[in-house]
């Protein structure tokens, strides 16, 4: 079956989005029927693996797996739709790690996947109920990494084309954990001793290569693309990627719990280093600064001392300063891929990529 490249991000959503869900569907049904024959133990926990798989989402991931397949000279067919799912369950699988170390409760609305077995060690009066959740919590992220691997390898694509895949994807990884070890580390240190460049070279390794570029090398190299293409979506997708991120970072604060599906508490009792604390640090005046230091990584942080760090965010201009810069990263993008030798089909997919990606709301 082949499918037929339309104009502009909605249309392109609305055309494979169904794809994108049944093959996830079906990869992850798979999986449940074979571990069901193992044990009750291993099927509930790949039933809640499916559950947490399918919790929605407009698949961006996948998506610009299918535009870098676009920009590489193809229609989309069976086969990228398959290995378009790999960058969804590595995502999962750094959201269900992710959750235990920034101590998140819920994820989409939903608890977070070393809560639901913490809730069940609680239910069976078992000890050490925290421990047992993190531990499953960790066991079933490493399922979805190592299922992300079995969705390029059983895509049909070339031995070539795939390895080539497969070193990208496993290259994602080591360069999200690097990010991700930076981020744990900066936010021990005081908001005094984080910088800009420190920051940005945070999202572009936690953040951007995964979620921006990665996602569209994958499909590019899949799809045969020439180091042009890769250079040019790679200019494209690195200051999309820390947009994104700043983007994130507004939500994390300032955005309905309702809406993003995780407490805008999280982020500010973590005492993550974002550019919107740093920047209201370096802004403020001496008595703001005390509150930011105290209040910022206390995990016990009410709503109303929240919303105290938020006035400061917000007074000293720090907000309004996080805006301007992801829309100049954002119209960086932009100017980059309308710039390129791409066709308009891709060309207009990744530029309302970019305006929706920083301008979300969830």
């Amino acid at each position: 079956m082949t499918y037929f490249s339309p104009m502009g991000l909605e249309d392109f959503l609305n055309m494979h989005k169904e794809a994108i869900d049944a093959a996830l569907k079906d990869f992850l049904s798979e999986k449940l029927t074979q571990g069901s024959e193992i044990s009750p133990v291993i099927r509930d926990l790949l039933k809640n693996l499916e559950e947490y798989n399918l919790r929605g989402g407009k698949r961006m991931r996948p998506v610009l797996v299918l535009a870098g397949y676009m920009a590489a000279g193809n229609e989309i067919n069976d086969d990228i739709i398959r290995a378009s799912i790999a960058p969804e369950l590595m995502h999962n699988y750094f959201l269900a790690h992710d959750d235990i170390m920034d101590r998140g409760e819920m994820r989409r609305g939903k608890p977070s996947l070393h809560k639901i077995y913490e809730k069940l060690a609680q239910k069976n009066r078992w000890s050490d109920t925290e421990h047992f959740g993190e531990s499953f919590g960790i066991m079933g992220g490493d399922f979805l990494w190592s299922w992300g691997v079995e969705a390029i390898l059983g895509a049909g694509f070339s031995e070539e084309r795939t390895i080539a895949a497969v070193q990208k994807y496993a290259e994602l990884n080591e360069m999200t954990g690097q990010g991700q070890a930076l981020d744990v580390w900066t936010s021990k240190l005081a908001i005094s001793k984080v910088k800009e460049k420190d920051l940005l070279k945070i999202h572009k390794y936690k953040t951007a290569h995964y979620t921006v570029e990665g996602p569209l090398h994958l499909g590019a190299i899949l799809g045969g693309a020439t180091p042009q293409d890769l250079a040019v979506l790679t200019a494209y997708a690195l200051p999309l990627g820390l947009a994104f991120q700043l983007q994130d970072d507004l939500l994390g604060v300032f955005g309905e719990s309702d809406k993003t599906g995780k407490s805008n508490l999280d982020d500010l009792r973590e005492g993550k280093r974002t550019l919107l604390v740093i920047e209201a640090y370096k802004r403020a005046k001496p008595a703001g600064r005390k509150y930011l230091d105290k209040y910022v990584g206390n995990p016990h942080l009410t709503q109303s001392q929240a919303d105290r760090i938020r006035s400061i965010i917000e007074e000293t201009g720090s907000r309004a300063y996080s805006e301007k810069k992801r829309d100049e990263l954002a119209q960086q993008a932009i100017v980059t891929v309308d710039n390129s030798h791409f066709g308009a089909d891709v060309k207009g997919i990744l530029i309302e990529t970019a305006k929706y990606l920083t301008k979300r709301n969830k």
